[in-house]
């Protein structure tokens, strides 16, 4: 997945005592998705939709027999139920662990509105989502692509630190995956990171390798929006 000499370069260094492996999984579709509307960090953004909870549930299967020693999400709604699926469907008990650090890029002003609203109704703060630099911070209190990887990546980090040699489950968001592709890779995805995605990232200390990315073939039977709205970069 990674550069591959670079890649092969890290893993070799990577003890498996003090590596962690991460799975990581961007939550099922909500009704916002489909409407297009910028979801951000509002606590009034709904749960899953239908499918959503299908590809939750599709995902549980898929992981029903995989091994996991502990599940972190994002505490917004939508994290928290795709969360609870893959926790309810395994034979262990384990609980989700809320950070809300894993939470989806607050959106400031724009939060709440459509693609097609935002520009109209809140120009200023739409032109700062625009501006392809990672340090422009969106009006209104919102964050700018770089405050969203500092924080996802001491999240990230942390939680591998808490987990040394063990595999474990992170539910977050399409901005947040994005954040952690152009963190570990150098350079932005220029795709759409799709609801009910699989992602698995290697951490140790500060060190990480993409592994995989972008994995739906457990979504094949209930399907994804093929728009992925929320899947890139700029709208949450």
């Amino acid at each position: 997945m990674q550069d591959d000499q670079r890649a092969k370069k890290l893993l070799a260094v990577f003890q498996p005592a003090l590596c962690t492996e991460l799975l990581l999984v961007r939550h099922g579709e909500t009704l916002w998705n489909l409407e297009a509307r910028l979801q951000g960090q509002l606590h009034t953004a709904p749960g899953l939709n239908t499918r959503g909870r299908l590809q939750a549930q599709a995902l549980a299967v898929a992981l029903s027999t995989e091994h996991l020693d502990a599940i972190y999400s994002s505490d917004l709604l939508r994290c928290q139920e795709t969360a609870l699926a893959v926790a309810s469907a395994r034979a262990q008990h384990l609980q989700a662990v809320l950070d809300p650090r894993l939470r989806e890029r607050h959106l400031g002003l724009l939060q709440g509105l459509t693609y097609s609203e935002a520009p109209v109704q809140q120009p200023a703060a739409w032109e700062c989502l625009r501006d392809k630099s990672f340090d422009t911070a969106v009006l209104g209190g919102g964050e700018s692509a770089e405050d969203v990887r500092r924080r996802v990546v001491a999240a990230l980090e942390d939680i591998a630190a808490a987990h040394p040699g063990q595999r474990v489950l992170v539910v977050a968001h399409g901005g947040v995956l994005h954040a952690i592709y152009r963190h570990t890779m150098g350079r932005p995805f220029p795709g759409k990171v799709l609801n009910g995605s699989r992602h698995v990232l290697a951490i140790q200390g500060n060190k990480h390798v993409l592994r995989s990315w972008n994995d739906c073939s457990h979504l094949q039977e209930v399907g994804f929006l093929e728009s992925s709205f929320g899947g890139t970069a700029s709208q949450g």
